[in-house]
């Protein structure tokens, strides 16, 4: 470059005018030149930081709008199985007729004691008699003695619809009484509690059950 152009260039330059404002056009060798501005290059530091506060906005926008929510848990118990318990007097009618399907005798007045308490266990009166709070001994009692048939008045219930002579059919049950009806259709009263009942047992608990029983029904 020769020296006259050298300084027609230097002295262009200094006639520029500052960064920033616009095209602007130099005389280069008596020629016309555009000179675009140049825009200011950002630091490194600048650009780095730009960056990162690019990826913060950018990790925010997507925690906050694009983060699906979690699901909530429900906390479902299964619901257990149902099952119909069976009422307690239900239990104690099955508990007396297992114990007395379980007596093995071959005499009839024992057979004939199974069969009326095995018949009474299966009708409606032995639900109501429990019900009313009639029990073992004062259904199914008998002396615990050696002459059971004897002492009618430790007999229960049943042992009169068996073994009396009166051929007695139950009527009705409360809480203090049982009706009996004879076959000749009067009605005799049969009280729950009697004074004697220490002394009896359930008659399938007899020592003597499956031996003869002596003595007999004076009713």
């Amino acid at each position: 470059m020769s020296a006259g152009l050298l300084a027609s260039f230097l002295d262009c330059l200094e006639s520029l005018p500052p960064r920033g404002t616009g095209n602007v056009h130099a005389v280069v060798a008596n020629k016309e030149v555009a000179v675009s501005p140049v825009s200011p290059s950002p630091s490194v530091g600048e650009t780095e930081k730009d960056q990162q506060n690019q990826g913060c906005l950018t990790c925010l926008t997507c925690l906050t709008e694009n983060q699906p929510e979690p699901e909530q848990k429900q906390d479902v118990t299964p619901a257990s199985p149902k099952v119909d318990a069976e009422p307690s007097e239900h239990n104690l009618i099955n508990e007396w007729r297992s114990a007395i399907a379980a007596v093995r005798s071959d005499r009839p007045e024992i057979e004939k004691l199974k069969t009326a308490s095995l018949r009474f266990l299966a009708s409606p009166d032995a639900t109501a008699a429990v019900e009313n709070g009639w029990d073992a001994v004062s259904l199914f009692g008998m002396h615990e003695g050696t002459a059971p048939k004897e002492r009618i008045d430790c007999w229960g219930l049943v042992l009169f619809l068996a073994w009396g002579v009166h051929g007695c059919t139950v009527e009705t049950v409360d809480q203090k009484v049982c009706a009996l009806r004879t076959r000749s259709g009067a009605v005799q009263t049969l009280r729950r509690n009697r004074a004697n009942f220490d002394e009896a047992i359930p008659w399938w608990k007899h020592p003597g059950i499956t031996n003869a029983i002596d003595g007999d029904s004076n009713e």
